[in-house]
Protein backbone atom coordinates (compact mmCIF):
# COMPACT_ATOMS: atom_id res chain seq x y z
CA UNK A 1 0.00 0.00 0.00
CA UNK A 2 1.66 3.17 -1.31
CA UNK A 3 1.74 5.24 1.49
CA UNK A 4 3.51 9.54 1.61
CA UNK A 5 6.53 8.65 -0.26
CA UNK A 6 9.06 11.33 -0.98
CA UNK A 7 10.51 11.09 -4.86
CA UNK A 8 13.67 12.74 -6.33
CA UNK A 9 13.21 14.45 -9.36
CA UNK A 10 14.87 13.06 -12.64
CA UNK A 11 18.82 14.48 -13.38
CA UNK A 12 17.29 17.16 -10.67
CA UNK A 13 18.95 17.40 -6.82
CA UNK A 14 14.83 18.23 -5.61
CA UNK A 15 13.16 16.22 -3.40
CA UNK A 16 9.20 16.59 -3.55
CA UNK A 17 6.88 15.29 -1.47
CA UNK A 18 2.78 14.76 -1.76
CA UNK A 19 0.65 14.34 0.83
CA UNK A 20 -2.08 16.61 1.90
CA UNK A 21 -1.72 19.96 3.89
CA UNK A 22 -5.44 21.50 4.46
CA UNK A 23 -3.39 24.92 4.86
CA UNK A 24 -1.31 24.34 1.75
CA UNK A 25 -0.44 27.32 -1.06
CA UNK A 26 1.18 28.45 -3.84
CA UNK A 27 1.20 30.89 -6.32
CA UNK A 28 1.13 31.07 -10.01
CA UNK A 29 2.06 34.51 -12.02
CA UNK A 30 0.51 35.20 -15.41
CA UNK A 31 2.20 37.41 -17.73
CA UNK A 32 0.45 39.02 -20.63
CA UNK A 33 3.32 39.66 -23.22
CA UNK A 34 1.26 40.29 -25.97
CA UNK A 35 -0.36 43.95 -27.47
CA UNK A 36 -3.65 42.64 -26.74
CA UNK A 37 -6.18 41.82 -23.75
CA UNK A 38 -6.25 38.67 -22.55
CA UNK A 39 -9.62 37.17 -20.80
CA UNK A 40 -8.35 34.73 -18.41
CA UNK A 41 -9.77 32.63 -16.34
CA UNK A 42 -8.46 29.92 -13.68
CA UNK A 43 -10.57 27.27 -11.26
CA UNK A 44 -8.79 25.65 -8.88
CA UNK A 45 -10.85 22.84 -7.04
CA UNK A 46 -9.81 22.19 -3.51
CA UNK A 47 -10.34 19.61 -0.59
CA UNK A 48 -11.58 21.25 2.48
CA UNK A 49 -13.97 22.69 1.48
CA UNK A 50 -15.08 21.05 -1.39
CA UNK A 51 -15.55 23.87 -3.97
CA UNK A 52 -13.38 25.97 -5.77
CA UNK A 53 -11.58 29.42 -6.11
CA UNK A 54 -12.82 30.91 -9.05
CA UNK A 55 -10.79 33.65 -10.68
CA UNK A 56 -12.07 36.11 -14.03
CA UNK A 57 -9.94 38.48 -15.16
CA UNK A 58 -9.15 40.73 -18.24
CA UNK A 59 -5.45 41.64 -18.30
CA UNK A 60 -4.38 44.55 -20.24
CA UNK A 61 -1.45 43.90 -22.45
CA UNK A 62 2.25 43.86 -21.03
CA UNK A 63 0.49 43.11 -17.18
CA UNK A 64 0.54 40.51 -15.05
CA UNK A 65 -1.39 39.18 -12.27
CA UNK A 66 -0.42 36.66 -9.31
CA UNK A 67 -2.80 33.96 -8.67
CA UNK A 68 -3.08 32.79 -4.65
CA UNK A 69 -4.26 29.63 -4.71
CA UNK A 70 -5.33 26.73 -2.21
CA UNK A 71 -3.31 23.62 -2.92
CA UNK A 72 -3.68 21.06 -0.32
CA UNK A 73 -2.10 18.79 -2.48
CA UNK A 74 -0.67 17.44 -5.85
CA UNK A 75 -3.77 19.67 -8.47
CA UNK A 76 -4.50 19.84 -12.00
CA UNK A 77 -6.07 23.97 -12.68
CA UNK A 78 -8.04 24.53 -15.20
CA UNK A 79 -6.62 27.76 -17.31
CA UNK A 80 -8.64 29.32 -19.82
CA UNK A 81 -7.35 31.69 -21.77
CA UNK A 82 -9.38 33.65 -24.81
CA UNK A 83 -11.49 30.70 -25.00
CA UNK A 84 -8.48 27.86 -25.15
CA UNK A 85 -8.72 26.00 -22.00
CA UNK A 86 -5.25 24.50 -20.61
CA UNK A 87 -4.47 22.17 -17.35
CA UNK A 88 -2.02 23.55 -15.27
CA UNK A 89 -0.30 21.33 -12.60
CA UNK A 90 1.18 22.94 -8.81
CA UNK A 91 2.00 21.63 -5.95
CA UNK A 92 2.11 23.07 -2.37
CA UNK A 93 4.45 26.35 -1.65
CA UNK A 94 5.16 26.11 -5.60
CA UNK A 95 5.72 29.36 -6.97
CA UNK A 96 5.26 29.04 -10.96
CA UNK A 97 4.70 31.38 -13.92
CA UNK A 98 3.09 31.16 -17.46
CA UNK A 99 3.70 33.45 -20.21
CA UNK A 100 0.94 34.32 -22.97
CA UNK A 101 3.25 35.71 -25.98
CA UNK A 102 1.35 35.64 -29.45
CA UNK A 103 2.06 35.91 -33.25
CA UNK A 104 0.03 37.10 -35.95
CA UNK A 105 -1.97 33.56 -36.13
CA UNK A 106 -2.45 32.17 -31.86
CA UNK A 107 -1.29 32.57 -28.44
CA UNK A 108 1.08 29.94 -27.09
CA UNK A 109 2.01 30.01 -23.19
CA UNK A 110 5.41 29.26 -21.92
CA UNK A 111 6.08 27.97 -18.78
CA UNK A 112 8.89 28.48 -15.87
CA UNK A 113 10.13 27.22 -12.24
CA UNK A 114 10.21 23.74 -11.26
CA UNK A 115 7.28 22.03 -12.75
CA UNK A 116 8.03 23.34 -16.15
CA UNK A 117 8.68 19.79 -17.70
CA UNK A 118 5.20 19.15 -16.33
CA UNK A 119 3.26 21.29 -17.52
CA UNK A 120 5.12 21.48 -21.24
CA UNK A 121 4.13 17.69 -21.02
CA UNK A 122 0.10 18.37 -20.17
CA UNK A 123 0.15 21.23 -23.26
CA UNK A 124 1.74 18.69 -25.24
CA UNK A 125 -0.71 16.22 -24.15
CA UNK A 126 -4.00 18.32 -24.77
CA UNK A 127 -2.56 19.12 -28.36
CA UNK A 128 -2.63 15.33 -29.02
CA UNK A 129 -6.04 14.41 -27.44
CA UNK A 130 -7.05 17.95 -29.17
CA UNK A 131 -8.65 18.36 -25.73
CA UNK A 132 -7.29 19.66 -21.97
CA UNK A 133 -10.17 17.43 -20.45
CA UNK A 134 -9.82 14.38 -22.96
CA UNK A 135 -8.88 12.10 -19.93
CA UNK A 136 -12.46 12.24 -18.57
CA UNK A 137 -14.96 13.70 -20.76
CA UNK A 138 -14.98 10.91 -23.40
CA UNK A 139 -15.79 8.77 -20.49
CA UNK A 140 -19.22 10.56 -19.83
CA UNK A 141 -20.56 10.56 -23.17
CA UNK A 142 -20.99 6.63 -22.92
CA UNK A 143 -22.96 6.55 -19.31
CA UNK A 144 -26.68 7.17 -20.33
CA UNK A 145 -26.28 5.97 -24.26
CA UNK A 146 -24.59 2.27 -23.60
CA UNK A 147 -26.49 -0.87 -23.50
CA UNK A 148 -24.69 -2.57 -20.97
CA UNK A 149 -22.84 -1.69 -18.14
CA UNK A 150 -19.91 -4.44 -19.55
CA UNK A 151 -19.87 -1.96 -22.64
CA UNK A 152 -19.22 1.02 -20.08
CA UNK A 153 -16.23 -0.75 -18.41
CA UNK A 154 -14.45 -1.54 -21.64
CA UNK A 155 -14.75 1.95 -22.95
CA UNK A 156 -13.29 3.15 -19.37
CA UNK A 157 -10.58 0.89 -19.96
CA UNK A 158 -9.79 2.12 -23.71
CA UNK A 159 -9.56 5.56 -22.48
CA UNK A 160 -7.30 4.79 -19.79
CA UNK A 161 -5.22 2.35 -22.00
CA UNK A 162 -4.69 5.58 -24.53
CA UNK A 163 -3.54 7.93 -20.96
CA UNK A 164 -1.51 5.51 -19.92
CA UNK A 165 0.62 4.77 -23.27
CA UNK A 166 0.59 8.67 -23.99
CA UNK A 167 2.20 8.46 -20.08
CA UNK A 168 4.55 5.96 -21.08
CA UNK A 169 6.08 7.96 -24.64
CA UNK A 170 6.93 11.01 -22.30
CA UNK A 171 8.11 9.07 -19.42
CA UNK A 172 11.92 10.89 -20.14
CA UNK A 173 10.79 14.73 -20.72
CA UNK A 174 8.47 14.72 -16.68
CA UNK A 175 10.28 13.98 -13.14
CA UNK A 176 9.91 10.38 -12.18
CA UNK A 177 7.76 11.53 -9.18
CA UNK A 178 5.14 12.69 -11.43
CA UNK A 179 5.16 9.50 -13.87
CA UNK A 180 4.43 8.19 -10.53
CA UNK A 181 1.73 10.31 -8.81
CA UNK A 182 -0.02 10.46 -12.85
CA UNK A 183 -0.02 6.91 -13.11
CA UNK A 184 -1.84 6.42 -9.80
CA UNK A 185 -4.07 9.68 -10.84
CA UNK A 186 -5.37 8.02 -13.75
CA UNK A 187 -6.07 4.42 -12.39
CA UNK A 188 -8.34 6.52 -9.74
CA UNK A 189 -10.09 8.30 -12.16
CA UNK A 190 -11.19 4.85 -14.31
CA UNK A 191 -12.16 3.21 -10.91
CA UNK A 192 -14.00 6.32 -10.12
CA UNK A 193 -15.54 6.80 -13.00
CA UNK A 194 -17.07 2.92 -13.39
CA UNK A 195 -18.88 3.57 -9.92
CA UNK A 196 -19.89 6.60 -10.56
CA UNK A 197 -21.75 5.41 -13.76
CA UNK A 198 -23.19 2.81 -12.05
CA UNK A 199 -24.68 4.43 -9.27
CA UNK A 200 -25.71 7.07 -11.67
CA UNK A 201 -27.67 4.46 -14.36
CA UNK A 202 -30.08 3.18 -11.46
CA UNK A 203 -30.62 6.90 -9.33
CA UNK A 204 -30.56 8.85 -11.88
CA UNK A 205 -31.78 6.99 -15.02
CA UNK A 206 -33.50 4.26 -13.84
CA UNK A 207 -31.64 1.79 -15.47
CA UNK A 208 -31.07 -1.68 -13.57
CA UNK A 209 -27.87 -3.28 -15.02
CA UNK A 210 -26.53 -6.35 -14.57
CA UNK A 211 -23.24 -6.54 -12.59
CA UNK A 212 -20.07 -8.33 -13.03
CA UNK A 213 -19.40 -11.34 -11.19
CA UNK A 214 -16.57 -9.74 -9.09
CA UNK A 215 -17.05 -6.29 -9.70
CA UNK A 216 -15.76 -4.38 -7.20
CA UNK A 217 -12.50 -6.10 -7.21
CA UNK A 218 -11.92 -6.04 -11.04
CA UNK A 219 -12.42 -2.41 -10.74
CA UNK A 220 -9.98 -2.21 -8.34
CA UNK A 221 -7.68 -4.47 -9.79
CA UNK A 222 -5.25 -3.83 -6.63
CA UNK A 223 -4.92 -0.37 -6.31
CA UNK A 224 -5.19 0.58 -2.77
CA UNK A 225 -8.04 1.93 -1.42
CA UNK A 226 -6.18 4.28 1.15
CA UNK A 227 -3.05 6.01 -0.48
CA UNK A 228 -1.85 9.13 1.67
CA UNK A 229 0.26 10.44 -1.67
CA UNK A 230 -2.57 11.17 -3.19
CA UNK A 231 -5.17 12.43 -0.52
CA UNK A 232 -6.36 16.28 -1.71
CA UNK A 233 -6.05 15.50 -5.56
CA UNK A 234 -9.41 15.84 -6.88
CA UNK A 235 -9.82 12.41 -8.89
CA UNK A 236 -8.75 10.48 -5.70
CA UNK A 237 -11.24 11.95 -3.75
CA UNK A 238 -14.24 11.71 -6.63
CA UNK A 239 -13.08 8.11 -6.23
CA UNK A 240 -12.90 8.02 -2.70
CA UNK A 241 -16.79 9.29 -2.62
CA UNK A 242 -17.82 7.08 -5.08
CA UNK A 243 -16.55 3.75 -3.61
CA UNK A 244 -17.61 4.60 -0.20
CA UNK A 245 -20.90 5.20 -1.83
CA UNK A 246 -20.97 1.65 -3.77
CA UNK A 247 -20.14 0.09 -0.19
CA UNK A 248 -22.66 2.10 1.75
CA UNK A 249 -25.20 1.21 -0.61
CA UNK A 250 -24.53 -2.64 -0.43
CA UNK A 251 -24.65 -2.48 3.48
CA UNK A 252 -27.55 -0.05 4.22
CA UNK A 253 -30.87 -1.68 5.37
CA UNK A 254 -32.35 1.23 6.70
CA UNK A 255 -36.13 1.27 6.04
CA UNK A 256 -36.59 5.10 6.69
CA UNK A 257 -37.37 7.64 3.47
CA UNK A 258 -33.87 9.61 3.11
CA UNK A 259 -36.33 12.63 1.87
CA UNK A 260 -37.26 13.24 5.32
CA UNK A 261 -35.44 14.89 8.10
CA UNK A 262 -35.35 11.49 10.60
CA UNK A 263 -34.04 9.78 7.14
CA UNK A 264 -31.31 12.47 6.46
CA UNK A 265 -30.07 11.95 9.77
CA UNK A 266 -29.78 8.27 9.60
CA UNK A 267 -28.03 8.60 5.76
CA UNK A 268 -25.74 10.92 7.34
CA UNK A 269 -25.33 8.16 10.27
CA UNK A 270 -24.93 5.19 7.92
CA UNK A 271 -22.31 7.45 5.44
CA UNK A 272 -20.41 7.76 8.70
CA UNK A 273 -20.14 4.30 9.83
CA UNK A 274 -19.02 3.82 6.14
CA UNK A 275 -16.05 5.66 6.57
CA UNK A 276 -14.82 4.42 9.77
CA UNK A 277 -15.49 0.81 8.50
CA UNK A 278 -13.26 1.22 5.25
CA UNK A 279 -10.80 4.12 6.00
CA UNK A 280 -7.92 4.37 8.51
CA UNK A 281 -5.07 6.92 9.68
CA UNK A 282 -4.84 10.25 7.82
CA UNK A 283 -6.86 8.79 4.98
CA UNK A 284 -9.79 8.50 7.52
CA UNK A 285 -9.06 11.71 8.81
CA UNK A 286 -9.46 13.78 6.04
CA UNK A 287 -12.10 12.40 4.18
CA UNK A 288 -13.98 12.41 7.25
CA UNK A 289 -13.36 16.19 7.63
CA UNK A 290 -14.65 16.12 4.65
CA UNK A 291 -17.93 14.98 4.66
CA UNK A 292 -18.80 16.48 7.95
CA UNK A 293 -17.95 19.72 6.22
CA UNK A 294 -20.24 19.56 3.63
CA UNK A 295 -22.75 18.51 6.02
CA UNK A 296 -21.94 20.83 8.30
CA UNK A 297 -22.59 23.61 5.00
CA UNK A 298 -25.56 21.93 3.15
CA UNK A 299 -27.55 20.08 5.92
CA UNK A 300 -26.64 21.27 9.73
CA UNK A 301 -29.92 20.37 10.79
CA UNK A 302 -29.28 17.36 10.35
CA UNK A 303 -25.60 17.07 11.97
CA UNK A 304 -24.81 15.19 15.05
CA UNK A 305 -22.06 17.19 16.37
CA UNK A 306 -20.90 13.84 18.38
CA UNK A 307 -19.33 13.30 14.84
CA UNK A 308 -16.61 15.56 15.22
CA UNK A 309 -14.83 13.75 17.76
CA UNK A 310 -14.60 10.49 15.61
CA UNK A 311 -11.84 13.02 13.98
CA UNK A 312 -8.61 12.42 15.31
CA UNK A 313 -6.48 14.92 14.07
CA UNK A 314 -7.20 18.22 16.79
CA UNK A 315 -6.13 20.71 13.82
CA UNK A 316 -9.09 19.05 11.53
CA UNK A 317 -11.21 18.83 14.59
CA UNK A 318 -10.97 22.77 15.66
CA UNK A 319 -11.61 23.41 11.60
CA UNK A 320 -15.00 21.45 12.04
CA UNK A 321 -15.31 23.29 15.45
CA UNK A 322 -14.97 26.79 13.52
CA UNK A 323 -17.32 25.45 10.91
CA UNK A 324 -20.08 25.20 13.13
CA UNK A 325 -19.56 28.62 14.23
CA UNK A 326 -18.67 30.23 11.47
CA UNK A 327 -20.95 33.00 10.34
CA UNK A 328 -23.21 31.72 7.42
CA UNK A 329 -23.92 33.41 4.07
CA UNK A 330 -27.41 35.20 4.31
CA UNK A 331 -27.50 34.83 8.38
CA UNK A 332 -31.26 35.04 10.20
CA UNK A 333 -32.82 38.34 9.83
CA UNK A 334 -30.55 39.33 6.64
CA UNK A 335 -32.55 40.91 3.56
CA UNK A 336 -34.07 38.57 1.17
CA UNK A 337 -31.10 38.82 -2.03
CA UNK A 338 -33.35 40.68 -5.06
CA UNK A 339 -33.92 39.08 -8.12
CA UNK A 340 -36.68 39.59 -11.23
CA UNK A 341 -37.20 36.21 -13.02
CA UNK A 342 -39.42 34.97 -15.77
CA UNK A 343 -42.58 32.12 -14.59
CA UNK A 344 -43.78 29.72 -16.68
CA UNK A 345 -46.46 31.96 -18.22
CA UNK A 346 -43.48 34.83 -19.10
CA UNK A 347 -44.44 36.78 -16.49
CA UNK A 348 -41.20 38.28 -14.69
CA UNK A 349 -41.76 38.47 -10.66
CA UNK A 350 -39.55 39.94 -8.46
CA UNK A 351 -38.24 39.08 -4.89
CA UNK A 352 -40.45 42.08 -3.09
CA UNK A 353 -43.85 40.71 -4.79
CA UNK A 354 -43.94 38.15 -1.81
CA UNK A 355 -43.86 40.68 0.67
CA UNK A 356 -46.95 39.77 3.46
CA UNK A 357 -46.22 36.18 2.75
CA UNK A 358 -44.38 33.62 4.68
CA UNK A 359 -41.90 32.38 1.45
CA UNK A 360 -40.35 28.87 0.97
CA UNK A 361 -37.35 29.02 -1.78
CA UNK A 362 -36.30 25.85 -3.33
CA UNK A 363 -33.47 25.95 -5.79
CA UNK A 364 -33.56 22.48 -8.22
CA UNK A 365 -32.57 21.25 -11.51
CA UNK A 366 -34.34 19.07 -14.11
CA UNK A 367 -31.03 16.42 -13.41
CA UNK A 368 -31.22 16.62 -9.96
CA UNK A 369 -33.22 13.01 -8.68
CA UNK A 370 -33.27 14.34 -4.92
CA UNK A 371 -34.86 17.53 -6.23
CA UNK A 372 -37.40 15.87 -8.24
CA UNK A 373 -38.13 13.48 -5.28
CA UNK A 374 -39.41 16.57 -3.15
CA UNK A 375 -42.13 18.11 -5.81
CA UNK A 376 -44.63 15.16 -4.04
CA UNK A 377 -43.71 16.81 -0.44
CA UNK A 378 -43.80 20.07 -2.02
CA UNK A 379 -47.28 19.98 -3.62
CA UNK A 380 -48.92 18.75 0.16
CA UNK A 381 -46.82 22.01 1.80
CA UNK A 382 -48.92 24.14 -1.21
CA UNK A 383 -52.31 22.44 -0.25
CA UNK A 384 -51.86 22.53 3.54
CA UNK A 385 -51.17 26.07 3.73
CA UNK A 386 -53.99 26.54 0.84
CA UNK A 387 -55.54 30.31 1.94
CA UNK A 388 -52.85 31.10 4.12
CA UNK A 389 -49.87 33.60 3.70
CA UNK A 390 -47.68 31.35 2.78
CA UNK A 391 -45.95 30.67 -0.35
CA UNK A 392 -44.03 28.23 -2.45
CA UNK A 393 -41.65 29.16 -4.26
CA UNK A 394 -39.44 26.98 -7.08
CA UNK A 395 -36.44 28.49 -9.11
CA UNK A 396 -35.03 26.40 -11.28
CA UNK A 397 -31.04 26.71 -11.85
CA UNK A 398 -28.59 24.71 -14.39
CA UNK A 399 -31.63 23.76 -16.63
CA UNK A 400 -32.65 24.60 -20.27
CA UNK A 401 -36.28 26.05 -20.53
CA UNK A 402 -37.50 23.19 -22.84
CA UNK A 403 -36.70 20.68 -20.18
CA UNK A 404 -37.95 23.33 -17.39
CA UNK A 405 -41.15 23.12 -18.21
CA UNK A 406 -42.00 19.76 -19.73
CA UNK A 407 -40.85 19.12 -15.75
CA UNK A 408 -43.55 21.42 -14.25
CA UNK A 409 -46.62 19.97 -16.18
CA UNK A 410 -45.16 15.70 -15.67
CA UNK A 411 -44.96 16.42 -11.74
CA UNK A 412 -47.95 18.89 -11.82
CA UNK A 413 -45.82 21.51 -9.65
CA UNK A 414 -48.85 23.72 -7.81
CA UNK A 415 -45.61 26.02 -6.72
CA UNK A 416 -45.06 29.14 -8.23
CA UNK A 417 -41.85 28.15 -10.84
CA UNK A 418 -39.36 30.51 -11.77
CA UNK A 419 -36.86 29.87 -14.41
CA UNK A 420 -33.20 31.45 -13.53
CA UNK A 421 -29.89 31.78 -16.40
CA UNK A 422 -26.94 33.65 -17.33
CA UNK A 423 -25.62 36.08 -15.00
CA UNK A 424 -29.30 35.28 -13.10
CA UNK A 425 -28.00 32.32 -12.08
CA UNK A 426 -24.59 33.12 -11.67
CA UNK A 427 -25.92 35.80 -9.03
CA UNK A 428 -28.19 34.05 -7.35
CA UNK A 429 -25.74 30.98 -6.78
CA UNK A 430 -23.63 33.30 -4.84
CA UNK A 431 -26.20 35.66 -2.95
CA UNK A 432 -27.52 32.14 -1.59
CA UNK A 433 -24.45 29.96 -1.35
CA UNK A 434 -25.98 27.08 -3.57
CA UNK A 435 -23.11 24.25 -3.32
CA UNK A 436 -25.70 21.42 -3.90
CA UNK A 437 -28.58 20.86 -4.48
CA UNK A 438 -32.13 20.65 -3.71
CA UNK A 439 -31.35 23.95 -1.51
CA UNK A 440 -34.22 25.57 0.42
CA UNK A 441 -35.00 28.96 2.01
CA UNK A 442 -37.26 30.13 4.46
CA UNK A 443 -38.26 33.84 4.51
CA UNK A 444 -40.66 35.53 6.50
CA UNK A 445 -43.21 38.11 5.54
CA UNK A 446 -41.26 40.63 5.62
CA UNK A 447 -38.86 39.98 3.39
CA UNK A 448 -35.65 38.52 5.94
CA UNK A 449 -34.08 35.69 6.13
CA UNK A 450 -35.51 32.66 8.42
CA UNK A 451 -32.96 30.42 7.55
CA UNK A 452 -30.78 29.45 4.64
CA UNK A 453 -30.45 26.10 4.05
CA UNK A 454 -33.48 25.36 5.66
CA UNK A 455 -34.81 21.55 5.78
CA UNK A 456 -36.50 20.43 2.88
CA UNK A 457 -40.02 20.29 2.07
CA UNK A 458 -40.16 16.67 3.04
CA UNK A 459 -38.21 17.20 6.42
CA UNK A 460 -40.60 18.81 8.49
CA UNK A 461 -40.16 22.05 7.29
CA UNK A 462 -43.78 22.63 7.63
CA UNK A 463 -43.65 22.69 11.38
CA UNK A 464 -41.26 26.04 10.83
CA UNK A 465 -43.77 27.37 8.62
CA UNK A 466 -46.28 26.96 11.29
CA UNK A 467 -44.34 28.83 13.99
CA UNK A 468 -43.83 31.68 11.55
CA UNK A 469 -47.99 31.98 11.03
CA UNK A 470 -48.13 32.49 14.62
CA UNK A 471 -45.26 35.15 15.01
CA UNK A 472 -46.69 36.65 12.43
CA UNK A 473 -50.54 36.59 13.62
CA UNK A 474 -48.88 38.06 17.08
CA UNK A 475 -47.08 40.79 15.45
CA UNK A 476 -50.29 42.47 14.03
Amino acid sequence: MIQCLIFSCKNENVEIQLGFNIDGRSFLTFHNDTEDSLHVNLTNWHTIPMRSQEFDTLLAPRTSFEFSLITQNATYLDLTVDGIKYKVFTIPDDNGAVTASKDTRSISLAFSGELQPINEFLVNKMVNFNSADADWMPRTNIVASAENFEDIIKTNDSITRLHLKFLEENVDLVPEWFYDFELHRLNYLNAGFKLNSLNYRKSMLNIKDTVPENFLETVLDSLPISNEMMLGNTRYMYFLIDYLSFREKSQNVSTLDPDTKEGAKASFGSGVNTILDELSGKVKDVYLTYYLSKMINLRRYAFDEKWINLVEDEKYQSYLLEEMTANPVLPTGSALPYFNLPDSSNNFIESHDYKGQILLINFWATWCKPCIQQFPYENELVDQFAGKPVKLLNIAIQTKEDSWRNMINKHGLKSDNLLAQGNWEEKLSKDFDINGLPHSVLVDWEGKIVQNKCPRAGENVEELIAELLVKMEESK
